[in-house]
Parts: C-alpha cells; sequence; structure tokens
C-alpha cells in the first residue's frame, strides 16, 4: 500500500472520529445548520402554549403531558404552514398524533380556514364549536345566527360524518362550560348571550390555568364581550399572565377596563405582516400603554407579523419563559445523527471506491 494510501487512510479515519465526536454537540449543530430548533429546555412535562404565525389569522396549539388542544387554525392559504408546524414542532415528541380538543372560536375563514384539513388530517376526540349554524345545513328553533360560506359548511359536514360514526364528539361552546382533561383545565367564560348579530361576538373566549399561570383565548370577541366578561366573573378568575388580544389587535377589542380587569404580564398579538387593516391598530397599543402608566407595570406585547411563531411555556414548579420561530420553512427538521451518517457515506465513497478500482485494475494486470 503506498504512502499516499496510508496518509488518505489515516486522514479519513480521524474525520470519522471528529464526526462520531460531533454527536456530543448534536444540540447545537442541529440548531446552528437550521435542522431543527433546540426545545430541549422544555420540560416534557411542561405547559406549552404556541401561537403560530399563521398570517392575518389564529391558530394556537396547547400541550401538556399528553393532552393535545387546537385552538383555531387560520386561512385555507396557510396550511402547509400550519401542518408543518404542527408536525415538527407541536408533535415533535409524539408518536401517536391527534388532539383530545379541537376549539373553534368562531366561523370566520381566518380562523376556521383549516379546521377540515385538521379533521381529515389527525383524530380529534372532541370538537367545540360556537352556536354558528351553517345555512341549509342546519336549522334550530331558537333566534340563531346562519353564515353561507362554502368552507364553514364543509366543516359543518365533516363534523356531523364524524359525530355520526362516533370519532368525535361535538360540544357547543357555552359560558360557564369547564372542559378538562387529566392534564389540562379549560373555563369558557364567552359567549354570554344565545344570540348576538355578528360572528365576532360568538368568539369562544377560553381560561387556562396550569402551574400558577394564566391564559386567556379571545379569538374577535368584541369590547361588548369584553364587558361581559368582566360583569359575570370575579376578579381573581380574569387576572391572567397572558392575553391573546382579540381580533388581531383591532380597536374594536382590548378595551383599556379590559387591560386593568386581566392585567396581563404578556399581551400576544396574532396577525398579519404589513396586514390591509393595520392591526393591532395604534388604539390599542396606546391602551396598553396607559395601562403600563396606571398601573406601575410592564406589559409586554409580542406579536407574530414581527417575531413569527411564538411559544409560550410553563415548566412544572416554574415561572412563565418564552421562546420564538421566526418560521417552520427555515429548518430542514433532520437530526444531525442523519446527517453525519449521510456525510460518512458520501466520504466513504470518495475515499475507497478509487482504491478498490486500483486494486481491481492492479489484480486484472496480475492475472495477465
Amino acid at each position: 500500500m503506498s504512502k499516499k494510501t496510508i496518509s488518505k487512510l489515516m486522514l479519513y479515519v480521524s474525520f470519522v472520529v471528529t464526526m462520531l465526536i460531533s454527536l456530543c454537540f448534536s444540540l447545537e449543530l442541529e440548531t446552528l445548520f437550521m435542522l431543527k430548533p433546540n426545545l430541549n429546555q422544555i420540560n416534557t412535562n411542561a405547559l406549552e402554549v404556541h401561537f403560530v404565525d399563521v398570517g392575518q389569522g389564529d391558530a394556537i396549539l396547547i400541550k401538556c403531558g399528553n393532552t393535545n388542544v387546537i385552538i383555531d387554525s387560520g386561512e385555507q392559504t396557510h396550511e402547509k404552514r400550519l401542518l408543518n408546524y404542527i408536525n415538527n414542532i407541536f408533535f415533535r415528541n409524539n408518536k401517536t398524533k391527534e388532539f383530545d380538543y379541537a376549539i373553534l372560536t368562531h366561523s370566520d375563514s381566518d380562523h376556521s380556514g383549516n379546521m377540515l384539513k385538521i379533521l381529515n388530517t389527525y383524530k380529534v376526540k372532541n370538537f367545540v364549536r360556537p352556536k354558528i349554524y351553517a345555512s341549509g345545513l342546519e336549522s334550530v328553533s331558537e333566534q340563531a345566527l346562519y353564515v353561507n360560506t362554502t368552507t364553514y359548511a364543509e366543516l359543518i359536514t365533516k363534523l356531523f360524518e364524524l359525530e355520526n360514526s362516533n370519532k368525535t364528539k361535538i360540544i357547543y361552546a357555552e359560558m360557564g362550560m369547564c372542559i378538562t382533561d387529566n392534564n389540562l383545565n379549560m373555563n369558557i367564560l364567552a359567549p354570554v348571550k344565545s344570540y348576538y348579530s355578528s360572528t365576532n361576538q360568538y368568539s369562544t373566549v377560553v381560561m387556562l390555568e396550569k402551574y400558577g399561570t394564566k391564559f386567556m383565548f379571545t379569538g374577535d370577541a368584541t369590547i361588548e364581550n369584553e364587558l361581559e366578561i368582566i360583569n359575570n366573573n370575579s376578579a381573581s378568575l380574569i387576572d391572567v399572565d397572558v392575553l391573546k388580544l382579540g381580533h388581531h389587535g383591532s380597536s374594536t377589542s382590548t378595551s383599556l377596563s379590559f387591560l386593568q380587569a386581566t392585567s396581563p404580564s404578556l399581551a400576544v398579538v396574532s396577525a398579519g405582516l404589513n396586514n390591509s387593516e393595520n392591526h393591532p391598530s395604534t388604539q390599542v397599543l396606546n391602551n396598553i400603554e396607559t395601562y403600563n402608566l396606571q398601573s406601575n407595570t410592564t406589559t409586554r406585547v409580542m406579536q407574530t407579523p414581527l417575531l413569527g411563531n411564538i411559544l409560550c411555556y410553563v415548566n412544572p414548579n416554574s415561572e412563565l419563559k418564552t421562546t420564538t420561530i421566526a418560521s417552520v420553512d427555515n429548518y430542514l427538521f433532520l437530526s444531525w445523527w442523519v446527517i453525519m451518517v449521510l456525510v460518512l457515506v458520501l466520504t466513504s465513497v470518495v475515499v475507497f471506491l478509487p482504491i478498490l478500482v486500483k486494486w481491481l485494475k492492479v489484480g486484472k494486470t496480475s492475472k495477465l
């Protein structure tokens, strides 16, 4: 064997050893090369609340232990982004991908757009829906609001199909309802009345408390709904840590009185970048500034159009923490060991193929 070949093999062995050592730093390398975000700081039993960046819309994912919840799903135009996030971030440690609860706050497409896809892709045990009815498909005796959109009609049709086959239980959202699971307790605070004139007013407002931390998810609830929540609940119940601002930060929601009543330390805005509605509105941001001055506190504002996906998490017996994932499209979602194996295979081919070819040629020559 020539000295050149021996040197090449020594370099190869050194490279293999280096690659094996690199496994000790796999998390750092996965982050560095945008293979997957590093979320190892989150305990397996932590409460996770993901505000998914679905443009001008809402999609919220909640996990605690083996309990999984989705609230709203954004527009259909962001279907791929939402499913990518669900499969690779939210269900990153799950062998079985299913939702214990899907909650639709109201029928508008920027909230309901991908719910049919969710039902077609994942098992959903329970579906909490608003008392907004699909025109032509449903009819109730009391005064009710009907909507006539293809997206909503297809969703309701699928829900009835799943309910009839005992695959999904349909639950109608009502104030005072408590959704209890092994790991989570969620209270529905709105809608308060049985009839409203607009879909936004029917928004299901959900209160979640775990590990001493409270979240309030408001859909597109209006200022009228906020006043109803204040008047129908104790001050201690609606005193929250995290508030998802109603209607993407529109001036139709998040009144100063609601901020005073809920006193959030973190306000989350789910909206589209440079959206035509100019959400979040200057009025709402001014309300937050006024509230901070009056209460001598600092309510932090986090916006999906500026930060991308926002992940809040509370480890057991720990404080609320946040992290962001700018875009799921930036990641390959591959483990470092997979890359290492591929590199080693390619390197082995490059190193050993010429040697093998040379040996074969020498063998043929010797035979001649």
